[in-house]
């Protein structure tokens, strides 16, 4: 921006200072609100916005804005078993099964409510994120595992849609013990890879040792998985996968 100032008790606002040219302006409501971002004249994207033409010396008047309040989101994230809310679980919200950006999130209060504020009219697709360590899944709306299996909720300006709920899965675990071939010492620090296939390119959860040579990976989905034991750099321990196997 090139240059700014904020609405008074009154609404009222006046930018001073510019050079002569053509100015594109945003409306920025305070965080909160639920009314939604705006540019001039009632447009939802800078490219879209309506141009002002300022000489030096002079005063342009009545550029007004009237400000929409936003869609909103709410619901109540819980345990799948045993219905306990969960707490800390961020709630991203996608405008496409595509999507690499979310466009608003919230994350849950003791009680496991959320609510996303600010949303224009649309279709969105939620992911359930929650806190690491916790052995609950990410899963995404209504109880899928990926965004592209991901249900839509239809937001209208000024609506509210609730009910939009998450009961996570825990997910199930791997544990084990990384020692030496030779003497049977633990080993500390070794990263094990779990992949889905033994073709995989890219791991889908990991854990290290600790000194005792223990690990422990959690979150993981129903399935087969295959892991690689990564010593680290410099201790002359070979790489190994289970079991056995180089």
């Amino acid at each position: 921006w090139e240059k700014y100032a904020y609405t008074d008790a009154s609404g009222v606002y006046a930018i001073t200072g510019l050079l002569s040219g053509t100015y594109y302006l945003k409306f920025d409501p305070p965080y909160g609100t639920d009314y939604l971002t705006e540019y001039y004249n009632n447009k939802f994207t800078l490219a879209e916005a309506d141009g002002v033409s300022v000489a030096l010396g002079s005063v342009v008047t009545g550029i007004d804005a009237a400000l929409e309040i936003g869609g909103k989101i709410a619901g109540r994230v819980t345990a799948a078993l045993g219905e306990a809310p969960l707490q800390d679980v961020y709630v991203y919200v996608y405008t496409s099964t595509a999507s690499t950006d979310d466009v608003a999130y919230d994350y849950t209060d003791a009680s496991g409510i959320y609510t996303i504020t600010g949303l224009l009219s649309g279709t969105y697709y939620l992911k359930f994120y929650p806190s690491y360590g916790t052995d609950y899944l990410t899963e995404y709306y209504n109880n899928k595992f990926t965004l592209a299996e991901a249900d839509g909720v239809g937001v209208a300006l000024g609506g509210v849609v609730t009910g939009v709920d998450a009961a996570l899965d825990m997910g199930g675990k791997i544990t084990g013990q990384v020692t030496a071939a030779v003497g049977g010492a633990p080993v500390d620090d070794v990263y094990v890879w779990a992949y889905t296939s033994t073709t995989s390119t890219s791991w889908e959860e990991y854990a290290n040792t600790d000194a005792s040579g223990v690990y422990t990976i959690t979150d993981l989905l129903s399935g087969t998985y295959y892991l690689k034991f990564d010593p680290p750099y410099g201790t002359g321990y070979l790489t190994e996968y289970y079991n056995d196997k180089r």
